[in-house]
């Protein structure tokens, strides 16, 4: 599975992806393997984000992150919160509606009319 990881996250093959780490998912849990079952699901996490299901992103992030906690794994704890954090992130800047974001009317849109000095009004 390491030596996908470049063709399945950078090639955007994230549907792909998903698959295989289900079934690489599946053997860790057989073997017993918690942290890699660990990692897997934070895997999980990024792809199912990249395909825009990010329910499901946020359910391998917890997971992933109470397996990497149960292990001791601090430094890998912290990537997955901090996955979740961008995952959250994400979605709040995402859930902002444009009727609440500022408009601009068309004519406020252009850059004004650049003036000379000997076009400006004079005061009198």
């Amino acid at each position: 599975m390491d030596a996908l990881h470049d063709y399945i996250s950078l090639g955007g093959h994230w549907t792909t992806g998903l698959r295989l780490r289900a079934w690489h998912l599946a053997a860790c849990r057989d073997l017993g393997d918690r942290a890699r079952e660990g990692t897997t699901l934070n895997n999980l996490g990024y792809l199912a984000d990249r395909l825009g299901q990010s329910e499901q992103a946020r359910d391998y992030y917890e997971q992933a992150l109470a397996i990497r906690r149960e292990v001791g794994a601090v430094d890998s704890a912290r990537v997955v919160a901090n996955n979740l954090a961008y995952l959250d992130a994400a979605n709040a800047a995402s859930s902002e509606t444009p009727s609440a974001l500022p408009t601009i009317s068309p004519e406020k849109a252009s850059p004004p009319k650049r003036r000379w000095p000997w076009q400006r009004k004079r005061a009198t």
